[in-house]
């Protein structure tokens, strides 16, 4: 029982760090953002860092819900969906 009381303790740590870690891209893409209009040569840049924020929220929503990605995979599959 203890074991799991640890384990619960690690997970929240991390999914802490985590959202951290978006909050602060999310400051970060908006900076650059900002800058974007003086700069247009950033607007790549920003993609790039905007598409990693993406991906890490996306995975980070995979594990707080994974039955809603599931139930997504299922109806995106071409073989799975429903009859129209």
């Amino acid at each position: 029982m203890n074991n799991k009381r640890i384990l619960q303790d690690d997970f929240d740590a991390i999914l802490v760090s985590e959202v951290e870690t978006l909050r602060e891209s999310e400051k970060h893409l908006n900076l650059i953002y900002q800058r974007m209009h003086e700069e247009p040569q950033l607007r790549e840049f920003f993609l790039q860092e905007l598409a990693g924020v993406q991906q890490r929220a996306e995975r980070l929503s995979a594990v707080l819900c994974p039955d809603e990605i599931l139930e997504s995979a299922f109806w995106t599959s071409p073989t799975m969906r429903p009859a129209a």
